[in-house]
Formats: C-alpha cells, structure tokens, sequence
C-alpha cells in the first residue's frame, strides 16, 4: 500500500475499519491523532487525542462503553515521504496549524457524513 502511495499520491486509499465495520478510507499516508463519540445532538460523549499509535482495540472499547453514541469523529493528519523517499514520517509536531482533516460517520445509518 505505501509503495502505491508513493508512486500515486493522491490515488491510493486504505479502508478504515472497526470491529469489521467499513468506516471510511483513508489514504496510507494519513494517521488518527484524535476521535470523539457524540450522541444524536453531536454533543461529545468521549475523547481521545493519540500521542501515540492508534489502537483499534481502544476505539472498539470506547464505543461499547458508549452504546448510545450516534456519530464518531475521527481527526486525522498526513504523514510525509522523507527527502528521497526512503521512509515515511509521522509529522509529530505540536502545532495547531498544521494539516488535518476531521470525518464524520453516521454509527446509525453506517455511513460517512458529508
């Protein structure tokens, strides 16, 4: 997947699953620093903010202790070639300028919000 990343950009896509539910694709550079559980109303239920590797299992967990929750948002960034391509590197930088994207998936309705 990160050798087709590398060779088209813009073109590959990674599906995102939990608990052997399709959530969204993401593409194989881009990595979860954060995820909130909302309730129908889109009021936080639950938040995390990953300092580290993102872990399936947790967000599994966070939901079955949140059965209520109506959507989850995941937070992501895009992680970068190093110069001559040779290793990909999580932009770990503290700053809240920098790129990211935030999705939205309905856990009712099984589908991303647009």
């Amino acid at each position: 997947m990160l050798v087709e990343a590398y060779h088209h950009p813009e073109q590959a896509q990674m599906p995102f699953y939990i608990d052997n539910t399709h959530f969204i694709s993401l593409h194989p550079t881009e990595y979860v620093t954060a995820y909130r559980l909302l309730d129908a109303q889109r009021q936080p239920l639950a938040e995390k903010w990953i300092k580290g590797r993102f872990s399936h299992a947790d967000l599994s967990n966070t939901l079955a202790k949140y059965p209520q929750a109506a959507f989850l948002q995941l937070t992501t960034r895009r992680s970068a070639w190093s110069d001559g391509g040779t290793a990909w590197v999580e932009n770990t930088a503290p700053d809240a300028t920098l790129p990211q994207q935030t999705y939205l998936y309905d856990l009712r309705q099984h589908q991303p919000v647009r």
